[in-house]
């Protein structure tokens, strides 16, 4: 017994969708769990990915400022 209800079964028979709890249940019920790779998709990084390049995501992004790096910065009402 796979401990799932009918309505369940025949959802995932039906191609319907389920939980992969619902699916390694069936399959340690018919003793095929050893399959269950076969049946996963193979896990690839996409190219948009932020994580592909370095294996990490990344924490903070700073946009460059609108003026230029050098130039002296002074409140309003002062003379240069």
């Amino acid at each position: 017994m796979a401990g799932i209800s009918r309505s369940t079964l025949a959802r995932l028979e039906a191609g319907n969708g389920g939980t992969i709890d619902s699916l390694v249940r069936i399959m340690r019920a018919l003793e095929i769990e050893d399959r269950l790779l076969d049946v996963m998709p193979d896990a690839k990084l996409s190219p948009l990915d932020p994580r592909s390049d370095t294996g990490k995501a990344r924490q903070r992004v700073r946009k460059s400022s609108e003026g230029e790096a050098g130039e002296e910065w002074s409140w309003g009402d002062e003379a240069p």
